[in-house]
């Protein structure tokens, strides 16, 4: 469970009523699973500091924990599956891979398109 005031971090520690709150499609406020977003902001620090290929590695495993999360419950993951498609995309451009990037960016796209 989270200490004091801070958000959970982990979505495993929330209390039952999350547990309830995932399963009806609905995440607790501030619940992200850890080693996702992990991977999502490692990929983003090591892009900065121009370390592309482990930068565009860390999104890659980044979008493929979102994707098996919005496969169980895409209510809850799809709108971070959509980040991180959009970060995979900029880590692709910047490897020169634009077909990817584009692709990518296009599934990021069509995601948030649901969500609205």
């Amino acid at each position: 469970m989270s200490r004091g005031a801070d958000p959970p971090t982990n979505c495993v520690d929330v209390d039952v009523g999350g547990q309830r709150a995932r399963r009806q499609g609905v995440r607790p406020p501030g619940c992200i699973p850890a080693p996702a977003m992990s991977l999502n902001n490692l990929s983003i620090r090591l892009a900065e500091a121009g370390r592309r290929q482990e930068g565009l590695a860390a999104i890659e495993d980044a979008v493929a924990v979102y994707r098996r999360l919005a496969a169980a419950n895409p209510a809850a993951y799809e709108p971070d599956l959509a980040r991180s498609l959009n970060n995979l995309s900029n880590r692709l451009a910047e490897a020169g891979r634009n077909a990817e990037a584009e692709q990518a960016r296009q599934d990021a796209d069509e995601l948030r398109s649901r969500s609205d």
